[in-house]
Parts: C-alpha cells; sequence; structure tokens
C-alpha cells in the first residue's frame, strides 16, 4: 500500500476520530473548533489528559501552524487547571512525534498529566559530554534546515571564533540513544472497575488493539517523516 493508501486506511479506521465525532463513548473535558479534549483511561497518572486536533492528523508536520499553536495553547491551560485541582507539584506536556518515538496511536496528540515528587516516573534523558568543536560541527548540521523551516536567508549572528583545545578523549555518541525510563506502575494501566459509563473497558482493549496495529503498520511501511511532510505540503 502506498502511504496515502495508509493514511486514508487509518482515518477512516481511527478510534480516536470516533470518539471525537462521539461514535464510541469518552470522557471528554474540553472541546473546541480546533481540537477535542479527552481523560486517559490508561492514564500515567490521575487527571492525565489528551488534546486531540479534530481533523485526523498523523504527525505533527501535517497540522497547519494555527491547529498546533492553539493545541499549545489549550495544553498550557489544561496544565494550570491539573495543577489547581490535583494541588500538583507541576505537570508534563509531551507528544510522541512518529512510531520511533513512541506514538502507538495513528492520531497525533499531545499528553498533558500532573506530577508529584513520589509519582514514580522516570524521565531520564542521557548526558553526554561535547567538544565546543563537536557543538560547532552539530549547528552547522542543523542550522540551513533551521533557516528552510522558517524562511530565514541569513543566519544568526555567529559566535566569536574560539581557540579550540584539543580535546580529551570522549565517547562517540551511540547511533540509538535509549532514555533511561522507570516503568509506570502497572495498577495505572489495568482498566477501572467500576465505570460509570458502559463499554468502558472493551473500548480499552479497541484502543490498544488499534493502537498495536497501526504501530505495526507504520513500522511495515517504515513511512518517515520528511516523507509524509512532502505529501501534505
Amino acid at each position: 500500500m502506498s502511504p496515502e493508501e495508509i493514511a486514508e486506511l487509518q482515518k477512516k479506521n481511527c478510534i480516536f476520530c470516533k470518539i471525537i465525532k462521539g461514535e464510541i463513548p469518552g470522557k471528554p473535558v474540553y472541546d473546541d473548533e480546533y481540537c477535542f479534549c479527552l481523560l486517559d483511561i490508561n492514564p500515567a497518572t490521575e487527571g492525565h489528559v489528551l488534546i486531540l486536533p479534530k481533523t485526523h492528523y498523523q504527525i505533527m508536520p501535517q497540522i497547519p501552524e494555527d491547529v498546533i499553536g492553539h493545541m499549545f495553547k489549550v495544553a498550557k491551560a489544561i496544565s494550570q487547571a491539573q495543577l489547581k485541582a490535583f494541588k500538583a507539584q507541576g505537570t508534563t506536556i509531551m507528544a510522541a512525534n512518529g512510531v520511533i518515538a513512541g506514538q502507538k496511536a495513528p492520531h497525533f496528540m499531545i499528553h498533558v498529566f500532573p506530577r508529584r515528587q513520589d509519582d514514580k516516573i522516570g524521565m531520564v534523558l542521557p548526558k553526554y559530554k561535547l567538544t565546543p568543536q563537536q557543538l560547532q560541527e552539530l549547528k552547522q548540521v542543523l542550522q540551513p534546515r533551521i533557516n528552510q523551516e522558517f524562511g530565514a536567508s541569513q543566519v544568526p549572528e555567529q559566535e566569536e571564533q574560539e581557540n579550540f583545545a584539543e580535546p580529551e578523549e570522549i565517547p562517540e555518541l551511540p547511533s540509538q540513544q535509549n532514555i533511561d525510563v522507570s516503568k509506570i506502575p502497572e495498577e495505572l494501566f489495568e482498566p477501572k472497575t467500576n465505570q460509570e459509563d458502559e463499554g468502558h473497558e472493551s473500548l480499552g482493549e479497541e484502543i490498544e488493539e488499534s493502537e498495536q496495529k497501526s504501530e505495526d503498520e507504520l513500522s511495515e511501511e517504515d513511512i518517515e517523516l520528511d516523507k509524509m511532510k512532502e505529501l501534505f505540503e
């Protein structure tokens, strides 16, 4: 199947599009012209909210700038509401953009969930030591792409040239950087036994099955973000 055919098939069968349309029950907390927000039935923490674009978009590059900008404004408001409602010490706002980044559903979403010091959710990023020369080389690779995205004809003012000392021996960055993420307590992912609305248990199974199917399809077809973006330009 072509990327276009896969995208259309996923749109037709998207569980989250069905929730937005009211064909499947959910727990909405906010709804406007551009986005639909609901409680995650398998939350990382209590009060975990999903922010979905009402139009089906699989990945972030497909989303118009006014829509994605609006979604993050909503994320800010949801975060503020969570801090007050749950007396949380902070919130995590995240989005998985692509399969390799952890995206499981074929419908892009922003996650917002309350955080506390003892919530046992570890998100530890590796830290590698780089020399100023290595940072400069990375900048030279990235800067032209950033200029292209923003339509800039000139690069920012160049930093003053530094006399780079001979660097100490530094290990090379691994080809795949594994993030050390502590396991979220399993009980948070178990379906709630006392649901107010019928069908939530089957909904959780359907979402899980849909996400797994979508992940397999994306992996098998090896759809790259840049290629997907080109289809919608």
